[in-house]
Protein backbone atom coordinates (compact mmCIF):
# COMPACT_ATOMS: atom_id res chain seq x y z
CA UNK A 1 0.00 0.00 0.00
CA UNK A 2 1.43 3.72 -0.85
CA UNK A 3 1.74 5.98 1.67
CA UNK A 4 -1.00 8.26 0.36
CA UNK A 5 -3.46 5.06 0.18
CA UNK A 6 -2.16 4.90 3.94
CA UNK A 7 -2.88 8.41 5.03
CA UNK A 8 -5.89 8.51 2.96
CA UNK A 9 -7.17 5.35 5.08
CA UNK A 10 -6.60 6.61 8.07
CA UNK A 11 -8.72 9.85 6.47
CA UNK A 12 -11.31 8.01 5.70
CA UNK A 13 -11.50 5.28 8.48
CA UNK A 14 -11.78 8.03 11.15
CA UNK A 15 -14.32 10.22 9.47
CA UNK A 16 -16.25 7.13 8.88
CA UNK A 17 -15.62 5.93 12.74
CA UNK A 18 -16.54 8.92 13.86
CA UNK A 19 -20.08 10.13 12.22
CA UNK A 20 -21.56 10.65 15.15
CA UNK A 21 -19.35 13.84 16.05
CA UNK A 22 -20.63 15.51 13.16
CA UNK A 23 -24.22 14.26 13.59
CA UNK A 24 -24.58 16.43 16.29
CA UNK A 25 -26.81 19.10 15.29
CA UNK A 26 -25.55 21.66 18.19
CA UNK A 27 -22.71 22.20 20.69
CA UNK A 28 -21.34 20.43 23.83
CA UNK A 29 -21.02 23.64 26.51
CA UNK A 30 -21.79 27.03 26.69
CA UNK A 31 -18.31 27.62 26.29
CA UNK A 32 -18.98 27.10 22.20
CA UNK A 33 -22.16 29.04 22.56
CA UNK A 34 -20.88 32.09 24.07
CA UNK A 35 -17.36 32.15 21.59
CA UNK A 36 -19.64 31.75 18.54
CA UNK A 37 -22.18 34.22 19.25
CA UNK A 38 -19.08 36.78 20.41
CA UNK A 39 -18.19 35.91 16.69
CA UNK A 40 -21.43 36.02 14.57
CA UNK A 41 -22.38 39.43 16.23
CA UNK A 42 -19.16 40.60 14.10
CA UNK A 43 -20.10 42.29 10.65
CA UNK A 44 -16.85 41.02 9.31
CA UNK A 45 -13.88 39.67 10.47
CA UNK A 46 -12.38 42.75 10.58
CA UNK A 47 -14.77 44.01 13.38
CA UNK A 48 -13.64 40.89 15.99
CA UNK A 49 -11.50 41.94 18.79
CA UNK A 50 -8.82 39.71 19.00
CA UNK A 51 -6.66 38.90 21.51
CA UNK A 52 -3.19 40.42 21.62
CA UNK A 53 0.13 38.00 21.36
CA UNK A 54 1.88 39.69 23.77
CA UNK A 55 -0.50 40.17 26.40
CA UNK A 56 0.86 37.28 28.46
CA UNK A 57 -0.31 38.75 31.87
CA UNK A 58 -3.98 37.22 31.45
CA UNK A 59 -4.98 34.09 33.45
CA UNK A 60 -6.18 31.98 29.77
CA UNK A 61 -3.18 33.57 27.57
CA UNK A 62 -3.86 31.39 24.55
CA UNK A 63 -4.22 34.11 21.72
CA UNK A 64 -3.73 31.61 19.09
CA UNK A 65 -6.81 29.38 20.18
CA UNK A 66 -8.50 31.99 21.01
CA UNK A 67 -8.44 33.84 17.14
CA UNK A 68 -8.80 30.47 15.91
CA UNK A 69 -12.08 30.02 17.68
CA UNK A 70 -13.06 33.87 16.68
CA UNK A 71 -12.30 32.89 13.20
CA UNK A 72 -14.00 29.47 13.15
CA UNK A 73 -16.88 30.72 14.93
CA UNK A 74 -17.71 32.87 12.59
CA UNK A 75 -17.90 30.93 9.50
CA UNK A 76 -19.13 27.89 10.78
CA UNK A 77 -21.13 28.43 14.22
CA UNK A 78 -24.60 28.84 12.64
CA UNK A 79 -23.88 25.14 10.53
CA UNK A 80 -22.77 23.15 14.15
CA UNK A 81 -22.11 20.15 12.11
CA UNK A 82 -20.05 21.34 9.37
CA UNK A 83 -17.93 22.77 12.47
CA UNK A 84 -18.16 19.68 14.06
CA UNK A 85 -16.62 17.87 10.55
CA UNK A 86 -13.93 20.63 10.27
CA UNK A 87 -12.49 20.00 13.79
CA UNK A 88 -12.71 16.55 13.45
CA UNK A 89 -10.60 16.83 10.09
CA UNK A 90 -7.86 18.56 12.09
CA UNK A 91 -7.95 16.10 15.06
CA UNK A 92 -7.44 12.64 12.04
CA UNK A 93 -4.75 15.26 10.90
CA UNK A 94 -2.82 14.61 14.53
CA UNK A 95 -2.84 11.01 13.77
CA UNK A 96 -1.50 11.73 10.28
CA UNK A 97 1.33 13.09 12.23
CA UNK A 98 1.58 10.44 14.87
CA UNK A 99 2.00 7.90 11.71
CA UNK A 100 5.08 9.89 10.62
CA UNK A 101 6.45 10.55 14.34
CA UNK A 102 6.42 6.87 14.78
CA UNK A 103 7.28 5.28 11.61
CA UNK A 104 10.93 7.30 12.69
CA UNK A 105 11.11 4.67 15.76
CA UNK A 106 8.63 1.14 15.18
CA UNK A 107 8.27 -0.63 11.13
CA UNK A 108 5.44 1.35 9.31
CA UNK A 109 2.83 -1.06 10.19
CA UNK A 110 2.79 -0.76 13.86
CA UNK A 111 2.78 2.93 12.18
CA UNK A 112 -0.03 3.00 10.28
CA UNK A 113 -2.30 0.66 12.33
CA UNK A 114 -1.40 3.38 15.53
CA UNK A 115 -2.67 6.21 13.13
CA UNK A 116 -5.84 4.37 12.25
CA UNK A 117 -6.86 3.58 15.08
CA UNK A 118 -5.84 6.53 17.47
CA UNK A 119 -8.97 8.54 15.96
CA UNK A 120 -11.26 6.30 17.73
CA UNK A 121 -9.62 6.92 21.48
CA UNK A 122 -12.04 7.56 23.99
CA UNK A 123 -9.97 10.44 25.12
CA UNK A 124 -9.42 11.09 21.39
CA UNK A 125 -12.96 11.10 20.38
CA UNK A 126 -13.75 13.43 23.20
CA UNK A 127 -11.79 16.65 22.14
CA UNK A 128 -12.44 16.18 18.46
CA UNK A 129 -16.16 16.60 19.30
CA UNK A 130 -16.31 19.20 21.44
CA UNK A 131 -15.64 22.67 19.98
CA UNK A 132 -14.01 24.08 23.04
CA UNK A 133 -11.20 21.87 22.97
CA UNK A 134 -9.99 22.73 19.92
CA UNK A 135 -7.05 24.41 21.79
CA UNK A 136 -6.08 20.69 22.61
CA UNK A 137 -6.08 20.12 19.19
CA UNK A 138 -3.91 22.70 17.97
CA UNK A 139 -1.32 22.78 20.71
CA UNK A 140 -0.55 19.10 19.73
CA UNK A 141 -0.61 19.84 16.24
CA UNK A 142 1.79 22.54 16.60
CA UNK A 143 3.98 20.11 18.79
CA UNK A 144 3.65 17.09 16.28
CA UNK A 145 4.46 19.44 13.61
CA UNK A 146 7.50 20.74 15.70
CA UNK A 147 8.52 17.35 16.82
CA UNK A 148 8.35 15.73 12.43
CA UNK A 149 10.62 18.99 11.35
CA UNK A 150 12.94 18.16 14.15
CA UNK A 151 13.17 14.14 13.00
CA UNK A 152 13.55 15.63 9.32
CA UNK A 153 16.70 18.03 10.68
CA UNK A 154 18.41 14.92 12.17
CA UNK A 155 19.06 13.89 8.08
CA UNK A 156 20.26 16.54 6.95
CA UNK A 157 23.84 17.65 6.70
CA UNK A 158 24.12 21.33 5.58
CA UNK A 159 22.96 24.69 7.47
CA UNK A 160 19.70 23.60 6.73
CA UNK A 161 20.00 21.90 9.39
CA UNK A 162 19.76 24.77 11.74
CA UNK A 163 16.77 26.19 9.86
CA UNK A 164 14.84 23.43 10.46
CA UNK A 165 15.75 23.07 14.39
CA UNK A 166 14.41 27.14 14.46
CA UNK A 167 11.68 25.93 12.45
CA UNK A 168 10.23 23.35 14.91
CA UNK A 169 11.32 26.06 17.63
CA UNK A 170 8.45 28.41 16.11
CA UNK A 171 5.99 25.18 16.46
CA UNK A 172 6.69 24.93 19.79
CA UNK A 173 6.25 28.47 20.72
CA UNK A 174 3.08 28.47 18.56
CA UNK A 175 1.79 25.32 20.68
CA UNK A 176 2.27 27.32 23.98
CA UNK A 177 0.17 30.39 22.81
CA UNK A 178 -2.75 27.14 22.06
CA UNK A 179 -2.20 26.06 24.95
CA UNK A 180 -0.34 26.30 28.42
CA UNK A 181 -0.61 22.32 28.76
CA UNK A 182 1.93 23.00 26.04
CA UNK A 183 4.96 23.33 28.63
CA UNK A 184 4.78 18.85 28.86
CA UNK A 185 6.31 19.10 25.17
CA UNK A 186 10.20 19.00 26.55
CA UNK A 187 9.13 15.83 28.47
CA UNK A 188 7.82 14.16 25.61
CA UNK A 189 11.04 15.02 23.43
CA UNK A 190 13.02 13.55 26.35
CA UNK A 191 10.76 10.51 26.57
CA UNK A 192 10.98 10.13 22.77
CA UNK A 193 15.10 10.47 22.99
CA UNK A 194 14.89 7.85 25.92
CA UNK A 195 12.80 5.74 24.06
CA UNK A 196 15.40 5.66 20.98
CA UNK A 197 18.43 5.08 23.31
CA UNK A 198 16.87 2.47 24.63
CA UNK A 199 14.86 0.61 22.26
CA UNK A 200 16.05 1.83 18.83
CA UNK A 201 20.11 1.24 18.87
CA UNK A 202 20.55 2.14 14.73
CA UNK A 203 20.44 5.98 15.85
CA UNK A 204 24.51 7.32 15.82
CA UNK A 205 25.70 9.12 18.68
CA UNK A 206 25.50 12.47 16.82
CA UNK A 207 21.78 11.86 16.03
CA UNK A 208 21.41 11.41 20.27
CA UNK A 209 23.63 14.54 20.51
CA UNK A 210 21.22 16.57 18.39
CA UNK A 211 17.98 15.15 20.19
CA UNK A 212 19.74 16.74 23.45
CA UNK A 213 20.37 19.81 21.87
CA UNK A 214 16.83 20.11 21.05
CA UNK A 215 15.37 18.81 24.13
CA UNK A 216 17.65 21.48 25.71
CA UNK A 217 16.15 24.62 23.59
CA UNK A 218 12.75 23.86 24.30
CA UNK A 219 13.43 23.55 28.16
CA UNK A 220 15.25 27.14 27.90
CA UNK A 221 11.71 28.27 26.18
CA UNK A 222 10.05 26.49 28.95
CA UNK A 223 11.92 28.24 31.51
CA UNK A 224 11.65 31.68 29.90
CA UNK A 225 7.43 31.14 29.30
CA UNK A 226 6.89 30.04 32.76
CA UNK A 227 8.96 33.01 34.42
CA UNK A 228 6.61 35.11 32.45
CA UNK A 229 3.52 33.56 32.99
CA UNK A 230 3.71 31.69 36.58
CA UNK A 231 1.82 34.46 38.41
CA UNK A 232 -0.83 34.48 36.33
CA UNK A 233 -1.13 30.27 35.99
CA UNK A 234 -2.26 30.67 39.84
CA UNK A 235 -3.78 34.05 40.38
CA UNK A 236 -4.72 34.80 44.42
CA UNK A 237 -8.60 35.36 43.43
CA UNK A 238 -10.38 32.97 40.50
CA UNK A 239 -8.25 30.33 38.29
CA UNK A 240 -8.74 26.67 38.95
CA UNK A 241 -8.76 25.06 42.16
CA UNK A 242 -5.16 23.07 42.72
CA UNK A 243 -4.08 20.75 45.01
CA UNK A 244 -0.94 18.40 45.04
CA UNK A 245 -3.14 16.45 47.33
CA UNK A 246 -5.46 15.96 44.14
CA UNK A 247 -2.83 14.14 42.32
CA UNK A 248 -3.21 10.52 43.14
CA UNK A 249 -7.48 11.10 42.23
CA UNK A 250 -6.80 12.26 38.77
CA UNK A 251 -3.98 9.72 38.23
CA UNK A 252 -6.71 6.87 39.25
CA UNK A 253 -9.41 8.43 37.67
CA UNK A 254 -7.61 8.97 34.09
CA UNK A 255 -6.46 5.42 34.24
CA UNK A 256 -10.09 4.36 35.01
CA UNK A 257 -11.86 6.47 32.11
CA UNK A 258 -10.49 4.36 29.02
CA UNK A 259 -12.34 1.20 29.79
CA UNK A 260 -15.18 2.38 31.88
CA UNK A 261 -17.44 2.38 28.78
CA UNK A 262 -20.31 4.09 29.17
CA UNK A 263 -18.28 7.10 31.47
CA UNK A 264 -18.47 10.63 29.43
CA UNK A 265 -16.74 13.57 31.40
CA UNK A 266 -14.93 11.53 34.43
CA UNK A 267 -15.65 14.00 37.27
CA UNK A 268 -17.42 12.24 40.18
CA UNK A 269 -16.35 9.34 38.64
CA UNK A 270 -15.89 7.76 41.81
CA UNK A 271 -19.68 8.93 43.55
CA UNK A 272 -21.34 7.44 40.23
CA UNK A 273 -20.24 3.76 40.13
CA UNK A 274 -19.49 0.75 41.91
CA UNK A 275 -16.40 -0.46 43.66
CA UNK A 276 -16.78 -3.47 41.04
CA UNK A 277 -17.30 -1.33 38.12
CA UNK A 278 -14.01 0.42 39.10
CA UNK A 279 -11.81 -2.90 39.70
CA UNK A 280 -13.09 -3.82 36.48
CA UNK A 281 -12.24 -1.24 34.28
CA UNK A 282 -9.20 -0.60 35.96
CA UNK A 283 -7.96 -4.59 35.35
CA UNK A 284 -8.85 -4.48 32.26
CA UNK A 285 -6.20 -1.41 31.40
CA UNK A 286 -4.00 -3.33 33.52
CA UNK A 287 -4.31 -6.60 31.64
CA UNK A 288 -3.47 -4.34 28.37
CA UNK A 289 -0.54 -3.04 30.12
CA UNK A 290 0.81 -6.35 30.99
CA UNK A 291 0.19 -7.77 27.61
CA UNK A 292 2.30 -4.97 25.84
CA UNK A 293 5.27 -4.62 28.20
CA UNK A 294 5.41 -8.01 29.22
CA UNK A 295 8.82 -8.75 31.78
CA UNK A 296 10.16 -5.74 30.70
CA UNK A 297 10.33 -3.05 33.43
CA UNK A 298 11.57 -0.65 31.14
CA UNK A 299 8.43 -1.06 28.93
CA UNK A 300 6.27 -0.39 31.58
CA UNK A 301 8.18 3.36 32.80
CA UNK A 302 7.77 4.44 29.53
CA UNK A 303 3.95 3.17 29.15
CA UNK A 304 2.90 5.34 32.15
CA UNK A 305 5.31 7.99 31.30
CA UNK A 306 3.52 8.43 28.35
CA UNK A 307 0.04 7.67 29.67
CA UNK A 308 0.56 10.76 31.67
CA UNK A 309 3.32 13.22 30.58
CA UNK A 310 0.58 15.16 28.79
CA UNK A 311 -1.55 15.22 31.62
CA UNK A 312 1.18 16.47 33.82
CA UNK A 313 0.09 20.05 34.71
CA UNK A 314 -3.43 19.44 35.49
CA UNK A 315 -2.96 16.79 37.64
CA UNK A 316 -3.40 18.75 40.39
CA UNK A 317 -6.15 19.98 39.14
CA UNK A 318 -9.70 19.94 41.38
CA UNK A 319 -11.86 19.01 38.37
CA UNK A 320 -11.07 15.74 35.93
CA UNK A 321 -12.17 16.04 32.26
CA UNK A 322 -11.23 13.52 29.45
CA UNK A 323 -9.63 16.48 26.85
CA UNK A 324 -6.62 16.36 29.89
CA UNK A 325 -5.77 13.05 28.51
CA UNK A 326 -5.64 14.06 24.71
CA UNK A 327 -2.97 12.17 24.48
CA UNK A 328 -2.92 9.52 26.16
CA UNK A 329 -5.26 8.06 23.48
CA UNK A 330 -2.26 7.88 21.57
CA UNK A 331 -0.19 5.90 23.85
CA UNK A 332 -3.31 3.31 24.06
CA UNK A 333 -3.37 3.57 20.41
CA UNK A 334 -0.04 2.82 20.11
CA UNK A 335 -0.17 0.00 22.55
CA UNK A 336 -2.68 -1.70 20.31
CA UNK A 337 -0.58 -1.85 17.41
CA UNK A 338 2.38 -3.41 19.23
CA UNK A 339 -0.28 -6.25 20.25
CA UNK A 340 -1.12 -6.42 16.97
CA UNK A 341 1.95 -6.90 15.28
CA UNK A 342 2.84 -9.95 17.69
CA UNK A 343 1.21 -13.40 17.33
CA UNK A 344 -2.32 -14.56 16.73
CA UNK A 345 -2.91 -14.59 20.36
CA UNK A 346 -1.92 -10.75 21.09
CA UNK A 347 -3.57 -9.98 17.68
CA UNK A 348 -6.87 -11.61 18.99
CA UNK A 349 -6.51 -9.67 22.24
CA UNK A 350 -5.61 -6.63 20.46
CA UNK A 351 -8.93 -6.43 18.40
CA UNK A 352 -10.99 -7.10 21.72
CA UNK A 353 -9.05 -3.94 23.88
CA UNK A 354 -9.80 -2.17 20.30
CA UNK A 355 -13.51 -3.06 20.82
CA UNK A 356 -13.93 -2.34 23.77
CA UNK A 357 -12.77 1.24 23.44
CA UNK A 358 -14.36 1.85 20.44
CA UNK A 359 -17.76 0.97 22.32
CA UNK A 360 -16.62 3.70 24.56
CA UNK A 361 -16.21 5.97 21.38
CA UNK A 362 -19.58 5.43 20.43
CA UNK A 363 -21.36 5.78 23.90
CA UNK A 364 -19.25 9.50 23.80
CA UNK A 365 -20.62 10.31 20.16
CA UNK A 366 -23.97 9.44 21.37
CA UNK A 367 -23.36 11.90 24.54
CA UNK A 368 -23.08 14.50 22.05
CA UNK A 369 -25.80 14.40 19.82
CA UNK A 370 -28.36 13.71 22.35
CA UNK A 371 -26.99 16.62 23.40
CA UNK A 372 -26.94 18.48 20.45
CA UNK A 373 -30.77 17.70 19.58
CA UNK A 374 -31.57 17.94 23.45
CA UNK A 375 -30.13 22.04 22.70
CA UNK A 376 -31.93 22.45 19.08
CA UNK A 377 -35.38 21.19 20.41
CA UNK A 378 -34.97 23.45 23.42
CA UNK A 379 -33.89 26.48 21.17
CA UNK A 380 -36.67 26.54 18.82
CA UNK A 381 -39.57 25.53 20.86
CA UNK A 382 -38.71 28.19 23.58
CA UNK A 383 -38.44 30.37 20.14
CA UNK A 384 -41.85 29.28 19.11
CA UNK A 385 -43.95 30.02 22.70
CA UNK A 386 -42.36 33.26 23.40
CA UNK A 387 -42.80 34.84 20.36
CA UNK A 388 -46.30 33.61 20.55
CA UNK A 389 -47.13 34.43 23.30
CA UNK A 390 -49.39 37.46 23.95
CA UNK A 391 -48.88 38.62 27.51
CA UNK A 392 -45.07 40.66 27.41
CA UNK A 393 -45.58 41.19 31.38
CA UNK A 394 -44.60 37.48 32.30
CA UNK A 395 -41.48 36.38 33.69
CA UNK A 396 -40.86 32.66 32.34
CA UNK A 397 -40.73 29.65 34.45
CA UNK A 398 -39.30 26.52 33.57
CA UNK A 399 -40.37 23.23 34.86
CA UNK A 400 -38.43 20.54 33.96
CA UNK A 401 -39.75 17.10 34.12
CA UNK A 402 -38.18 14.00 35.84
CA UNK A 403 -35.36 13.10 33.76
CA UNK A 404 -34.82 15.97 31.82
CA UNK A 405 -31.72 17.41 31.12
CA UNK A 406 -31.97 20.69 32.32
CA UNK A 407 -28.69 21.72 32.53
CA UNK A 408 -28.40 21.76 28.80
CA UNK A 409 -31.16 24.09 28.31
CA UNK A 410 -29.92 26.25 31.30
CA UNK A 411 -26.41 26.96 29.62
CA UNK A 412 -28.45 26.99 25.71
CA UNK A 413 -29.11 30.40 26.87
CA UNK A 414 -27.20 31.28 29.32
CA UNK A 415 -25.12 33.96 26.76
CA UNK A 416 -28.29 34.39 24.29
CA UNK A 417 -29.53 37.71 24.53
CA UNK A 418 -31.50 36.52 21.56
CA UNK A 419 -32.87 33.58 19.44
CA UNK A 420 -32.92 34.92 15.26
CA UNK A 421 -35.33 37.65 15.37
CA UNK A 422 -36.74 37.17 18.90
CA UNK A 423 -35.72 39.35 21.66
CA UNK A 424 -35.49 37.02 24.99
CA UNK A 425 -37.18 38.23 28.29
CA UNK A 426 -34.27 39.01 30.52
CA UNK A 427 -36.60 36.66 33.42
CA UNK A 428 -36.09 33.14 32.02
CA UNK A 429 -35.55 31.01 35.45
CA UNK A 430 -35.48 27.42 36.40
CA UNK A 431 -36.17 27.95 39.50
CA UNK A 432 -39.53 29.18 41.49
CA UNK A 433 -37.33 30.72 44.20
CA UNK A 434 -36.05 33.29 41.70
CA UNK A 435 -39.26 34.58 40.74
CA UNK A 436 -39.62 38.34 40.93
CA UNK A 437 -42.61 39.10 39.20
CA UNK A 438 -46.61 38.48 39.97
CA UNK A 439 -47.44 37.08 36.75
CA UNK A 440 -45.33 34.20 35.76
CA UNK A 441 -45.48 32.11 32.50
CA UNK A 442 -44.82 28.50 33.30
CA UNK A 443 -43.59 26.61 30.78
CA UNK A 444 -42.80 22.52 30.80
CA UNK A 445 -39.86 20.98 29.96
CA UNK A 446 -39.76 17.62 28.80
CA UNK A 447 -37.25 15.22 28.54
CA UNK A 448 -36.48 15.36 24.96
CA UNK A 449 -35.63 19.58 25.59
CA UNK A 450 -39.22 20.46 23.79
CA UNK A 451 -40.99 23.45 26.40
CA UNK A 452 -44.95 24.04 26.48
CA UNK A 453 -46.78 26.86 27.58
CA UNK A 454 -48.97 25.27 30.87
CA UNK A 455 -50.40 28.45 32.02
CA UNK A 456 -49.85 32.09 32.98
CA UNK A 457 -50.39 32.83 37.03
CA UNK A 458 -49.22 34.18 39.69
CA UNK A 459 -46.74 33.22 41.55
CA UNK A 460 -48.12 32.54 44.46
CA UNK A 461 -51.07 30.27 42.48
Amino acid sequence: MTLANKITLVIVFGIIANIGLFMNPGYFSHDEIGWGLKAIAAHNLSDIKYYNIFEYNDFHYRPLNFNLWLISSYYFFDSPQLFHFALLFCGIINAVFIYFIIKKVANEHIAFISALISTTMPSVVFVNGWIGTIADVFWCMSCCISLFIFLLSRTIVNINKFIFLILSLVFFVFALMFKETAVVYPAIVFLFMGYEYFFDRENSNAAIRWTLLFFSLCSLIVVVYLSLRLEYLFPKHGGYGTSLSNIPLRVAEYFIFPFLLDNIEIHGLFEQYTVSQLLIASAIHLLLIVFVCRRSVLSYVFYFAFYYVGSIPILILDMSLPHYIYTSGFTIAISLAILYHRSAFYRLASVIFFMLLFIHSINLQKNYVVTGNYQNNFVNTLYSVISSNKNKNCQYLIEPAAGSMSWIALRAISFRRSIDDLVLPQDIVFNKAELKNDSVCRLSLDTIGRVKLTGINYVND
